[in-house]
């Protein structure tokens, strides 16, 4: 009964992201080692394209370690819903912070290693597309109107967002000070996306 907002196969969509993730990350490993060609890692990358991936790396990365706490509080038996006092309907298990976790994972890794390969294959487009294709599939999931990608969370949280910039204005809850607190703990994650 705690599992109910587990859509399409529970563990089993878990399973399917765990294993697709595996071999990117294996290439992830390898090209990074041992770029394919020597200017792969120039300073061209690290003053251009590095802030754009490791943005979106550290949004990826907060959502893995967010499913990790709700995970350790849900089998420490606490009520994190209650303590941040969150709207059951909208919130996700641990299992659904994972597969979401999962999928902008794979987004991330599969544009990181297309950029980075780009001598390889080029596929007849600039070098260029795949951050910004990385960027325009982060804003698609994030923004879609449709009920796919946990769409009651994702309202839930650009409301959330939107209170907060409003907060002076309008009633603060415990949730509003947590997210506002994750957001400032974030300077450089906030600065790279500026930087795009």
């Amino acid at each position: 009964a705690a599992m109910g907002l587990l859509p399409y196969g529970g563990y089993a969509g878990l399973g399917t992201f765990a294993g697709l993730l595996g071999p990117l990350l294996s290439l992830f490993f390898v090209y990074v080692l041992h770029p394919p060609h020597e200017d792969t890692f120039t300073s061209d990358f690290y003053h251009h394209h590095f802030p754009i991936y490791r943005g979106y790396a550290m949004v990826v990365m907060a959502v893995w370690c967010w499913g990790g706490a709700v995970y350790v509080l849900q089998r420490s038996r606490i009520s994190h819903e209650s303590c941040l006092q969150l709207d059951l309907r909208t919130r996700l298990a641990y299992p659904d912070l994972f597969r979401a976790a999962g999928v902008l994972s794979m987004l991330w890794l599969i544009s990181y290693l297309l950029f980075i390969t780009h001598g390889l294959a080029s596929f007849g487009v600039s070098r260029e597309f795949y951050p910004m294709a990385l960027g325009l599939g982060f804003i698609v999931l994030g923004c879609n109107p449709f009920n796919v990608f946990y769409r009651a969370s994702r309202a839930w949280l650009a409301q959330t967002l939107l209170e907060i910039v409003i907060a002076p204005f309008s009633d603060v809850l415990f949730y509003h000070v947590f997210i506002g607190d994750f957001l400032t703990s974030m300077p450089k994650v906030l600065s790279d996306f500026e930087y795009m």
